[in-house]
């Protein structure tokens, strides 16, 4: 028993010892809410009534209001709050408290981001999203799948197909202010799978806060205030040592609603918290008309968010032509019309008064709609790294774990988290090479080595062959 004993220790090690695990800072992933601000149990009194996702300026043409989430008061959180799943469940648990005691200086967050390049992470990457309770996806993708189980405003999705990391484009200078034209990277076409359900996140799917469903299972039909929807999305908490104050640059937008409180922020910029501070410490880091060439002071909403801060600049100030972010806009955002675009489009900029589309709406799977009709909207972004099934950033040998404690060719049924990378529903060869081809990317330090497959069989066959001695014995 005891050489058995050794021989199980040292896979173990192996396994573990692959890679490091400094790419992980904690729990996550980090997520907001979306609300309808007139709802008295998740805002504070006075506010304007506005809207949730499908509908943030009112305009009465997509269908909305369709919020508030319904376990916004459950946690209890303002739609400002960003949350991550509680272990212990039902329900999520507050991470980063905007509005502590549902007070200001923020009550609809409606983006965020850690700083992206904490990871030194450059090859191509997936883009990862959620929609609202009215997008439905185009046929044949995860969308389409679980809009039909009443299922899709609580998901992460990711694109099926790779992209050209954006920091390749960041040298590149605006012809023009505003909108300049579309990146190779867009109009390739594309599908989407699943990466979170929402019963993950301690979401509901319309059947009461607390009660969780897996993906592929039909739920209540959606109307007001029966569905979560996921607003804004992290991978990685802001804020693991429990303190609600973010531990790391938090990056966000906020709602058009806010341009109505005492705060005074609007929807087109993107703000800043520093490492350590409470949210009433946050400033402007991005101007939306200056330094991104959004339409008026107002009237664009940026409702999804990626920012990378060139370590070589001063964090927590834009430093033009060196940072970059990819963002998406909300429905009803004038850019949009003005420059018929669509809200299911991820956009890029370097911060020098331009962006250009960086992926339209069919690379995602998904089909917008210019002008003020209903279409699919991303509501939250992140990126996602082939081979990184833990989402911390980091390509290495936990990875390998997973990617080996899942692997059965042939049974279908897997998905992102348990090490299919390449979304055939199967972990198997053909995602260990997804993985080998990315490892140590992301990764602050290098991992040891890239181990070969058939060393775990060998090692495998070692035991087998101790516990065949062990009962002849």
């Amino acid at each position: 028993m005891k050489h058995l004993k050794v021989a199980l220790a040292s896979i173990a090690v192996l396994l573990l010892s692959v890679g490091s695990a400094a790419g992980q800072v904690g729990v996550g992933p980090a997520f907001s809410l979306d609300d309808d601000p007139s709802a008295p149990i998740t805002s504070p009194p006075g506010v304007i009534p506005g809207f949730g996702a499908e509908d943030p300026y009112g305009l009465g043409t997509y269908g909305g209001p369709w919020a508030p989430s319904p376990t916004l008061p459950v946690v209890p959180a303002m739609d400002a709050e960003i949350l991550k799943p509680w272990p212990l469940g039902p329900s999520p648990m507050v991470d980063v408290a905007m509005s502590p005691s549902y007070m200001q200086p923020f009550g609809y967050v409606d983006a965020v981001s850690r700083d992206s390049d904490l990871s030194l992470f450059t090859g191509p990457l997936h883009l990862a999203f959620s929609v609202d309770r009215i997008s439905r996806g185009i046929a044949g993708t995860a969308v389409r799948s679980e809009w039909a189980f009443d299922q899709q405003p609580g998901d992460i999705y990711r694109t099926a197909r790779q992209f050209q990391h954006p920091v390749n484009f960041v040298p590149m200078m605006p012809m023009a202010v505003g909108y300049n034209g579309p990146l190779p990277t867009a109009w390739v076409g594309g599908s989407n799978h699943m990466v979170l359900d929402e019963s993950l996140l301690n979401l509901t799917a319309g059947n009461g806060p607390g009660v969780l469903v897996p993906a592929g299972v039909a739920c209540p039909p959606i109307i007001p205030g029966t569905h979560d929807n996921v607003d804004a999305v992290e991978f990685q908490a802001f804020d693991p040592n429990g303190d609600w104050n973010t531990d790391t640059w938090l990056y966000f937008s906020v709602a058009p609603d806010e341009m109505f409180l005492a705060s005074g922020f609007t929807p087109n910029d993107i703000y800043c918290i520093p490492p350590g501070a409470p949210a009433g410490a946050a400033f402007l880091w991005a101007n939306g008309g200056i330094d991104i060439g959004l339409t008026g002071w107002d009237w664009d909403d940026i409702d999804a968010l990626v920012v990378w801060e060139d370590p070589n600049g001063a964090f927590g100030t834009v430093d033009f032509g060196m940072d970059y972010a990819l963002f998406s806009l909300s429905h009803g955002s004038q850019a949009l019309s003005t420059w018929g675009l669509a809200e299911s489009d991820i956009f890029f900029t370097n911060f020098l008064g331009g962006f250009w589309l960086y992926a339209a709406g069919m690379d995602l799977g998904l089909m917008g709609s210019p002008g003020l009709f209903p279409g699919d909207n991303v509501d939250a972004l992140e990126t996602l790294y082939p081979g990184d099934a833990n989402l911390d950033d980091c390509v290495d040998g936990l990875d390998y774990v997973t990617w080996s404690n899942n692997y059965s060719p042939g049974v279908l049924g897997n998905g992102w988290l348990q090490g299919d990378f390449n979304g055939d529903g199967l972990t198997d060869g053909l995602d260990y090479v997804v993985w080998s081809n990315n490892f140590s990317f992301g990764c602050p330090a290098a991992p040891t080595a890239v181990p070969e497959p058939a060393t775990l069989s060998l090692l495998a066959l070692g035991c087998a062959a101790l516990l065949r001695r062990r009962r002849r014995a």
